[in-house]
C-alpha cells in the first residue's frame, strides 16, 4: 500500500507518521533537556549542562513549559533550585523537581510553586543519586544505595524499599508503579551487573536474569512487556514478570540508545543521536524493524496509542494504523467498511453507482458492522476532513438502516468527543490529545487540565456540551480574575455575579476566602452577600475582623437563627475590638443578646451577673443570686443570696418577690426542723418535708408544717399517705384510714399497695370504696385480680359498661372475658 507517511512493517501492520504541528519551536533541541508530559501534556526545558555554551551564558538553569504546539506556557526561576537529581510530570500535568537533599518541589504548569516537602527516613543524610517519576509519585536511589518511594504526592509518607545491598549503583532501572502490579505493590527492577533484582517494599527477588547487563530498561504503558537493551547491543523483549521472552533484536550497536521509548504497547523504539545523523529505529511484533532518519535532535513522549516525537520541524505523531483504516484504505478491499466508504464517496459525487453499492453491503447483513467501523476510523484520526468522510459515512449507512435495529448513541457521542479533541488540539490551546488517550483521561481531568492552563472560556465550552457541571470552571475563573486584576471592586464583582447567576448553589465564599488572602476585603465582602449559606459567610466575615464585617456577620447569624454562630460572632467582637463594641451589638441586636445571656448562664454566671447590674435588670440580678442559691451546699450561703434576691425582686417582680419570700420561710423552717428532728430537709420542697417528716414518725410536726405552710387538706393528706406506703408503715397506715375520713377517697390507699408490691393490704380499702368511688372499685379488684369481686361489684352498677369497657383491657384470661362480654350485652 503506497500512501503518504504510512511504512509497512510486516504483511498487514503499518506504522504512520501525522505532522501534528509544524516548525513551532524557537530553540534548539540539541542543547536541552527535555522532559515530557503523557496524553497530550506540556513539554519542560532545561540547559544540558553537560553541553558546551559560552562563559557569559553560564549561570543556574531555568526550566521553561511549552506546550507541543511550541507556546511558552512559564518559566520557573533558578534561585528556586538546590541541586537537581530529576525531573518529571505527574497526572495532574504538575512539574516534580526532586533534589540531591530530598527536597522535593511540586509547580504548577504555569510555574507557581503548589508543594514542597522533605522526603523522611535516610535519604537526606547521605543524599539523592537518582530518581524516577511517575503520575502518582516517585522513587529515589540515595548515596548508600537504598530506594525510598512516595506514592502518592497528596499524602507524601515516605516508604523505605527492602534493601537490595548493591555494591555498585544499577546499570539501569525502571519503576512497576502499583497500579500496573499483579499484586498491587510498588515493584522496581534494579538491572545489575550479573543479573535483575526486582525489589518491594518488603522483599527483593533475584529474577535469574543472564542476558545483561541491561544499559536501558523500558517498561510498556500496560506494564505486560519489559524491553531491555544490553551491552552486547540486543533489544530484548520479555514479558514483565519475566515468564517468557517474546522476541530478540540485535541492534548491531554496543551503544546504548539516548532514549528507548514504546509506541503504544507492541513497538519499541530506540533513539540514537550523534553529531552526523539522528536515527529511530522501531522494532515491532515479530521482531519486524522500521527505520527513520532526522536531521536533528529529538524528544520522544510515550502514549498509550503511539508515541509523540518532537523535533525543529515541529511535533509529530507515530502510531500503528488501526486495522479499520487499513481495510478502508487497501487496494480493492472488499470489506463491508471500505465499500460504504466508498458508496458515500459516489453519494457525495451524486453517482447512482451508490446506491448498488450500499445494498450489497445490507445484502450481507453487514451494515450495521460497516456503520461502526466508520466510526472507529474516524476516531484515529487528526485531519478533519478525513473525520468528516468517516462521519460521513457512517452517517450516510445509519440512515438506509431501521431505528428498531441500531442504536446511534455511538455515532452522537464519538461526534462529541471529535469535537472536544479538535478544539484542545487546536495550536493556540496545543494539547494533542487522541480519543483513546481522551478516553484514558476522561472529561472530567481534560477540563481541569484546561482550568490550570487558565483556559476558563474554552473549558467552561466543553463542560456545557458535555452536560457536565461548570461550577469548579467558574470559581477557578473567579480567583484567578482577582489575583490578577487591580481595578474597582464594584466592578470585579459585578462581572464575578454575571457569571455565576446561571449557577444555582455555586459557592461565592470559595471566591471571597481568595479575595481575602489577596488583601481584597472589599471584594471579599461584597462577594459574601451573594453567598447562600450562613455557615461559609460568617467565619470568613469574622477572618476580616472589622467592625463593619464582625457586624454583618451577626446580622447574617441571627438571619440563619444558628445559635453557634451568633456566639461566635460575640466572642470574636469581644475579643476582637474590646468590651465597648461587645455591648453595643448587645444593646442593639435582641437576639444576639438573648444568646449571651443563654451562653453565660451555663459558662459565666458571674459575667451575667455583672452585665445585669450594668443595665440595673433587678429580675436578672435576683435570677442569678437564686440560682446560686440553688446550688450552694452551705446553709449560711443559700439563705444569704435567697435574701439578696428577695431585695431584688422587689424592685422588679412582686410576684417574684413573694415567691422567694416564701422559699426563705420555708428555708428557714426546714433548719429548725434539723435541729429538731434527725431528718435533713433544708433544700426539700414543702411536700418532701412533709414526706420525710412522716416517714420517720413525727406526724404531728408535719401537720404543723401543713398548716404553716397552708397546703390544702387534700394535697396534705396525699402526701401523709404517699410517705407511709413509701416506708412502708402498713398498720400506721391503716390507723390512718381508720382514724380520720379521707378526703381523697380510698383509690389512693390501693394505688399505693399495688404500687410498692403490697396487693394484700389493698382489699382492705378495695371494700371502703363502695359507697363513693363504685366505678373505681371495679377496676381496683380487677387490678389485683379478683374478677368475681370485680364482676359482682359492676353488675350493682347502673352504668356499667364504660367501666367494663376500661377493665376489659385488664385481663388476660378467656373465661372472664367472656363473663365481662356478656354482662356488657345484658340490658341495664
Amino acid at each position: 500500500m503506497d500512501k503518504p507517511g504510512w511504512n509497512c512493517l510486516h504483511e498487514d501492520i503499518y506504522y504512520r507518521k501525522v505532522e501534528v504541528y509544524r516548525r513551532c519551536w524557537d530553540f534548539e533541541f540539541s542543547a536541552l533537556k527535555l522532559f515530557g508530559c503523557p496524553n497530550g501534556g506540556p513539554l519542560a526545558t532545561t540547559r544540558d549542562e553537560s553541553k558546551f555554551v559560552r562563559a557569559d551564558e553560564v549561570s543556574k538553569p531555568s526550566v521553561d513549559f511549552y506546550t507541543s504546539s511550541g507556546i511558552a506556557l512559564a518559566s520557573v526561576k533558578p534561585s528556586n533550585f538546590g541541586d537537581i537529581v530529576n525531573m518529571g510530570w505527574n497526572n495532574a500535568e504538575q512539574f516534580v523537581i526532586v533534589q540531591t537533599d530530598g527536597t522535593v518541589v511540586i509547580y504548577s504548569i504555569l510555574g507557581e510553586e503548589i508543594r514542597r516537602f522533605n522526603m523522611d527516613g535516610d535519604c537526606q543524610s547521605p543524599g539523592i543519586i537518582d530518581a524516577k517519576i511517575w503520575g502518582t509519585g516517585l522513587l529515589v536511589l540515595t548515596k548508600n544505595l537504598k530506594l525510598f518511594a512516595v506514592t502518592d504526592f497528596e499524602s507524601p509518607y515516605t516508604i523505605e524499599l527492602k534493601n537490595p545491598n548493591l555494591t555498585e549503583p544499577p546499570k539501569s532501572w525502571v519503576v512497576m508503579t502499583p497500579e500496573l502490579s499483579w499484586n498491587q505493590q510498588l515493584e522496581v527492577y534494579l538491572a545489575t551487573s550479573t543479573t535483575v533484582l526486582c525489589v518491594r517494599e518488603d522483599s527483593v527477588q533475584d529474577m535469574l536474569i543472564d542476558k545483561g547487563p541491561f544499559l536501558r530498561m523500558s517498561l510498556s504503558s500496560n506494564g505486560k512487556i519489559l524491553a531491555a537493551f544490553s551491552s552486547t547491543g540486543n533489544v530484548w523483549i520479555v514479558q514483565s514478570d519475566f515468564s517468557q521472552t517474546l522476541s530478540t533484536f540485535d541492534t548491531q550497536s554496543s551503544r546504548p540508545p539516548k532514549q528507548m521509548e514504546w509506541c503504544g504497547a507492541d513497538a519499541v523504539i530506540c533513539y540514537w543521536e550523534t553529531d552526523k545523523d539522528h536515527l529511530l529505529f522501531m522494532i515491532g511484533p515479530k521482531s519486524k524493524w522500521l527505520r527513520y532518519t532526522y536531521n536533528g535532535s529529538l524528544f520522544l513522549i510515550s502514549e498509550v496509542d503511539g508515541v509523540r516525537i518532537l523535533s525543529q520541524e515541529g511535533c509529530e505523531f507515530l502510531q500503528r494504523v488501526p486495522k479499520v483504516t487499513t481495510a478502508i484504505y487497501s487496494p480493492g478491499s472488499l470489506a463491508p467498511v471500505a465499500m460504504l466508504v466508498y458508496a458515500y464517496d459516489l453519494y457525495e459525487q451524486g453517482n447512482p453507482k451508490s446506491d448498488h453499492q450500499l445494498r450489497s453491503i445490507k445484502m450481507q447483513n453487514q451494515l450495521e458492522d460497516a456503520v461502526d467501523a466508520c466510526i472507529d476510523a474516524a476516531s484515529f484520526e487528526f485531519d478533519i476532513d478525513t473525520m468528516k468522510r468517516f462521519l460521513g459515512a457512517a452517517s450516510f449507512g445509519k440512515g438506509r438502516i431501521r431505528t428498531s435495529h441500531y442504536n446511534s448513541d455511538k455515532f452522537v457521542e464519538t461526534s462529541k468527543v471529535l469535537r472536544v479533541v479538535n478544539a484542545v488540539r487546536d495550536p493556540q490551546i496545543g494539547m494533542p490529545l487522541t480519543v483513546q488517550q481522551y478516553n484514558l483521561l476522561s472529561a472530567d481531568l481534560l477540563i481541569e487540565r484546561l482550568v490550570q492552563r487558565h483556559k476558563h472560556l474554552l473549558a467552561t465550552n466543553i463542560s456545557s456540551y458535555l452536560s457536565l457541571k461548570t461550577d469548579h470552571v467558574l470559581i477557578h475563573w473567579a480567583i484567578t480574575k482577582v489575583q490578577q486584576t487591580q481595578g474597582s471592586a464594584q466592578s470585579i464583582v459585578q462581572q464575578i455575579v454575571e457569571k455565576f447567576s446561571a449557577v444555582p448553589g455555586i459557592s461565592y465564599s470559595t471566591v471571597a476566602n481568595e479575595a481575602h488572602r489577596c488583601d481584597r476585603d472589599d471584594i471579599a465582602t461584597l462577594l459574601l452577600d451573594y453567598e447562600p449559606r450562613p455557615s461559609h459567610q460568617v467565619p470568613l466575615l469574622l477572618t476580616i475582623n472589622d467592625r463593619k464585617s464582625n457586624e454583618k456577620a451577626l446580622q447574617y447569624a441571627i438571619r440563619s437563627c444558628d445559635t453557634d454562630l451568633i456566639d461566635l460572632c460575640l466572642h470574636t467582637t469581644l475579643s476582637g475590638h474590646g468590651e465597648e463594641e461587645f455591648e453595643r451589638l448587645l444593646k442593639a441586636y435582641p437576639e444576639a443578646y438573648a444568646i449571651h445571656v443563654k451562653q453565660c448562664l451555663t459558662t459565666d454566671p458571674k459575667k451575667l451577673d455583672q452585665l445585669y447590674r450594668l443595665e440595673s435588670n433587678f429580675a436578672g440580678i435576683a435570677y442569678i443570686c437564686c440560682k446560686e442559691a440553688l446550688s450552694a451546699t452551705n446553709e449560711d450561703v443559700r439563705l444569704t443570696n435567697l435574701k439578696m434576691a428577695y431585695a431584688h425582686y422587689q424592685r422588679a417582680d412582686l410576684f417574684a418577690a413573694k415567691a422567694t419570700e416564701e422559699e426563705i420561710s420555708l428555708h428557714i423552717a426546714q433548719a429548725k426542723l434539723e435541729k429538731q428532728v434527725a431528718v435533713k430537709v433544708v433544700g426539700l420542697s414543702v411536700s418532701e418535708t412533709v414526706s420525710a417528716l412522716v416517714s420517720v414518725g413525727e406526724d404531728q410536726k408535719a401537720n404543723d408544717f401543713l398548716l404553716e405552710f397552708k397546703v390544702p387538706p387534700k394535697r396534705g393528706f396525699w402526701v401523709r399517705v404517699k410517705a407511709l406506703a413509701a416506708s412502708g408503715k402498713w398498720k400506721a397506715l391503716r390507723e390512718l384510714s381508720d382514724r380520720e375520713r379521707s378526703p381523697i377517697g380510698y383509690a389512693p390507699f390501693a394505688e399505693f399497695c399495688i404500687k410498692y408490691q403490697k396487693e394484700d393490704e389493698a382489699p382492705y380499702y378495695i371494700e371502703k370504696m363502695g359507697r363513693g368511688e363504685p366505678d373505681k372499685q371495679v377496676l381496683m379488684w380487677g387490678k389485683i385480680g379478683e374478677w368475681s369481686k370485680a364482676l359482682h361489684c359492676a353488675s350493682k352498677l347502673k352504668d356499667r359498661n364504660e367501666v367494663l369497657f376500661n377493665l376489659r383491657p385488664l385481663c388476660t384470661e378467656p373465661s372472664v372475658i367472656t363473663e365481662i362480654d356478656a354482662l356488657m350485652r345484658q340490658p341495664q
